[in-house]
């Protein structure tokens, strides 16, 4: 619509676009903080606009399974999975284990832990150097990809955790 003709509709044009691109941001795995500063958007605000998104695809994803569109079903249901998740789609299988979620996926990823095998592969000890990955998210990962933990492994896990402190003995000083 043209702002001079009809500027109402050009607001709610405006609108729209801030959506779509709030959620193409989300999607690519901007930061949240950026979002938004960017966009002007409120937690409460970017979490409604996730989950409207994320039910429209899932509707979407139904019809055209019942249309028989299984290539647009799998592309929808890829979306919603990206949608609820905020990653780009190289992401999907970290993100599906438990206690991984966008940064921690990212961080995994560019450590070279890209897929569930190389998690299944992984030694503790390597995946304790990853950022924000410590001894009892290592045991969830691997008890979550069927991977037995051997004595050794266990044994490096309880080392870092002595380590490290807890909130609460970190707050006492």
């Amino acid at each position: 619509p043209e702002p001079d003709v009809d500027a109402i509709g050009f607001e709610e044009f405006l609108g729209e676009l801030k959506v779509a691109r709030v959620l193409c941001s989300w999607i690519s795995e901007a930061p949240e903080d950026d979002l938004l500063r960017e966009f002007h958007v409120q937690p409460g605000d970017l979490y409604r606009l996730v989950e409207t998104a994320r039910w429209l695809l899932y509707a979407s994803r139904e019809l055209a399974a019942l249309l028989g569109d299984r290539e647009m079903a799998v592309k929808l249901s890829v979306l919603m999975k990206r949608v609820e998740h905020g990653v780009k789609e190289e992401l999907l299988p970290l993100v599906s284990l438990r206690g991984i979620g966008r940064v921690r996926a990212r961080l995994l990823y560019s450590h070279g832990f890209r897929t569930l095998d190389d998690l299944r592969r992984a030694h503790a000890r390597e995946l304790l150097k990853v950022p924000q990955i410590g001894p009892r998210l290592v045991l969830s990962i691997k008890e979550q990809l069927g991977v037995p933990v051997g004595d050794e492994e266990r044994e490096v896990m309880r080392k870092v955790e002595k380590v490290q402190k807890s909130l609460l003995e970190y707050a006492k000083g």
